[in-house]
């Protein structure tokens, strides 16, 4: 795992992820449970990443990215 935010910035951008990542699962129609169980990790993991995606491998992050149809380089920084 990464780091967690700690700085400002890192709060602000962790959050703009979060919010981007919650609505693409909404607007697709999948709950937390059903998106974990498509990349195989239980529901407490996916919230987990789905509330600081930069924690998630880069592995984790390309899956989830696949199935929501956005693309990793617009909400994941390094």
């Amino acid at each position: 795992y990464a780091h967690r935010a700690t700085t400002t910035e890192e709060l602000v951008e962790a959050e703009r992820l979060r919010v981007t990542l919650k609505q693409a699962r909404r607007d697709k129609g999948l709950k937390q449970c059903d998106l974990a169980e498509l990349i195989g990790v239980k529901q407490v993991t996916y919230s987990i990443i789905e509330r600081d995606f930069k924690r998630a491998s880069g592995y984790r992050q390309d899956q989830i990215c696949d199935i929501l149809g956005l693309e990793c380089p617009k909400i994941f920084k390094e």
